[in-house]
């Protein structure tokens, strides 16, 4: 989980938007089942919605 959350907030400072400083808001709910929600969400840049599927898949890169 460490490693994950700090991947998210490592690309999120990466990929910001050149005229904004970055912003990551992390948030959590415990759902009624004793799990976990957890909230990522940054300003950056973003990716186009047609590569949805494809960023979790092992080794796949939208930019070289």
């Amino acid at each position: 989980m460490r490693q994950l959350l700090q991947n998210l907030i490592s690309k999120a400072i990466k990929f910001k938007k050149k005229e904004k400083a970055p912003k990551v808001e992390l948030a959590a709910k415990q759902c009624e089942n004793g799990f976990w929600n957890i909230f990522v969400k940054d300003n950056g840049i973003g990716f186009d919605s047609q590569h949805g599927d494809s960023i979790f898949q092992p080794y796949f890169r939208l930019n070289g």
